[in-house]
């Protein structure tokens, strides 16, 4: 059994320098298509991907390319160009664990892909800012821009990217120690990814699950997962989670006083991150597997491993587990009777210690003003609300006010000319009146004299006729 899984191991090697010798193969053709000149933003393209290639080979060269692309990208200002220059470079000091400038270049990226209404670029910048306050332990902004990230990937049907971001939020909870929040959020996601092929995101849920398991003391249900997390990640040849799942199994062993178990674990787990070159890695397992072989009472096996694990964290400036090694090279040199070795460890430890105990201090006095800070800011959003709605309310009555004036004014003005018309039509009707009775007067006063001209004209009649 063993050897099957040594052998497996062999193959993830094989695999992971395969993919390496891919990484120069490519280098080496695009140095080629940059050899021939071609146009400035082809060019510009060309330097971006030689930034990104190289960040696994030398750090060195691929800010060279990054800034070289960054310039050429202003001269002949190239928007796209420039926005994936900061970015690229963002994500080199990022690596470097020099967030103040990460967070700058992704900033001048985002100001870049907003020009360009590149809503999937902005999406990818609100992910790295958010990673960046997460490691900074500025928790409520890095759950601000994993949010905002989340809602575009959401609207975009990007399914991938949205189980990215979730995971994300959900780790950012389990930071807040809100570990029941975190692992629905864990569990659902993996619901969600059971009927896809996305086997590296379902491994890393699973390692998630586990450790959030582990969070809440169930050591059982964290290590199921951690078993299925470790049958998929050999399954689909996943070095780097394997290397992970086999040391965060390898210390619940550990803590099982299951040492030989705990052992087998740490030594896969070491034998990728050497591969692979982890140093953080390297470190963690060779301690975890130091302090197995000094449980086991094997000090001298013990003490190779946790001399390399502790010079290495020292290297890293590696504090927490600097002060791992140092408290297990005390219990090693306590079995082997030098006092002197013991007192100086017991030094190291209690000065790290108190290192570490500052900076914890001064991380949650951090935390506790950038809470603060955030209800300040949320208070004067309030008020400034507040104020908006009181304004707009005010503003509301005066044009209430004035369109009831003009209003008013209107119905005055219609009720006015109504009435002038009416008024105007009467006295049109009383003058037509008046010369109808002057005219009936007239025509009354003719009949009369038409009467008495034919009464006069008869009687003439008569005499004329009697003479």
């Amino acid at each position: 059994m063993r050897t099957q899984l040594y052998f497996t191991l062999l193959c993830l090697v094989l695999g992971l320098c395969m993919a390496q010798a891919q990484v120069t193969e490519k280098i080496t053709q695009l140095r080629a298509s940059l050899e021939q000149n071609p146009q400035d933003s082809v060019k510009v393209t060309i330097m971006s991907d030689l930034c990104w290639y190289y960040r696994s080979v030398s750090m060195d060269s691929a800010f060279h390319f990054g800034n070289e692309a960054l310039s050429l990208s202003k001269r002949i200002n190239f928007e796209k160009g420039m926005a994936q220059a900061y970015n690229d470079l963002g994500i080199l000091h990022y690596t470097q664990g020099a967030y103040p400038s990460a967070l700058d270049h992704y900033r001048k990226s985002l100001k870049q892909r907003e020009k360009l209404m590149d809503s999937a670029g902005i999406a990818g910048l609100y992910n790295k800012m958010g990673l960046v306050y997460q490691n900074t332990f500025k928790m409520d902004s890095a759950l601000y821009y994993a949010t905002q990230a989340l809602k575009i990937y959401e609207a975009q049907g990007n399914l991938r990217n949205t189980i990215i971001m979730r995971n994300n939020r959900a780790n950012i909870h389990r930071n807040l120690k809100q570990f029941d929040r975190a692992l629905n959020e864990h569990l659902e996601i993996e619901e969600l990814l059971k009927d896809t092929q996305e086997y590296l995101l379902l491994t890393r849920a699973y390692n998630n699950i586990g450790n959030t398991y582990l969070d809440k003391k169930d050591t059982l249900k964290a290590s199921a997962y951690y078993k299925k997390g470790i049958a998929l990640a050999q399954q689909q040849d996943l070095i780097k989670e394997l290397a992970t799942l086999y040391n965060n199994y390898g210390s619940i062993l550990q803590g099982d006083k299951d040492y030989l178990g705990a052992v087998d674990n740490f030594r896969k787990a070491l034998a990728i991150r050497d591969s692979i070159g982890d140093k953080m890695g390297v470190a963690s397992s060779a301690i975890n597997l130091g302090t197995s072989y000094l449980r086991l009472g094997q000090v001298d096996r013990a003490f190779t491993y946790l001399r390399r694990g502790t010079r290495l964290s020292e290297s890293l400036n590696a504090q927490d587990q600097m002060a791992d090694g140092y408290d297990k090279l005390i219990s090693y040199f306590a079995l082997k009777g030098k006092s002197d070795s013991v007192l100086y460890y017991q030094d190291r430890y209690r000065m790290v210690n108190d290192s570490i105990f500052s900076s914890r201090v001064t991380r949650e006095v951090a935390e506790i003003q950038e809470k603060y800070d955030a209800e300040k800011r949320e208070k004067q959003i309030l008020e400034q609300r507040a104020l908006i709605a009181e304004k707009d309310l005010e503003v509301r009555k005066k044009n209430t006010l004035l369109y009831g004036s003009f209003g008013l004014a209107l119905v005055l003005g219609l009720l006015g000319y109504l009435f002038y018309n009416q008024q105007k039509l009467k006295n049109r009707q009383l003058k037509k009146e008046g010369e109808l009775k002057t005219a009936l007067a007239k025509i009354e006063t003719q009949n009369k004299l038409q009467e008495q001209r034919l009464r006069i004209s008869r009687d003439l009649h008569d005499n004329i006729g009697s003479q």
